[in-house]
């Protein structure tokens, strides 16, 4: 699913997007590091695993704080599916 995201003057197109470590799957939707030996990424590659990571790492300290302020989701949800709803 597309959604549109405006860049200074430009408006651009830019798809909802995952992002995943090597436990996940390459997909349409999920992108992860680039893999293999580090030492033979081109610079392209070093710099879109710099940036990947470091997306990452915000994104993990926001569900570190949100998970601190909400202690009901660091644990399982102990209700039938039906009782939820």
């Amino acid at each position: 699913q597309h959604h549109s995201l405006t860049f200074h003057t430009e408006h651009v197109r830019v798809p909802f997007m995952l992002l995943g470590d090597s436990a996940f799957a390459f997909t349409d939707y999920c992108i992860r590091l680039c893999g293999g030996d580090p030492e033979r990424h081109n610079q392209s590659q070093r710099k879109f695993n710099e940036r990947h990571s470091r997306v990452r790492r915000v994104v993990e300290r926001a569900f570190g704080i949100f998970s601190a302020k909400f202690r009901v989701l660091r644990k399982a949800m102990e209700l039938e599916p039906g009782i939820a709803s």
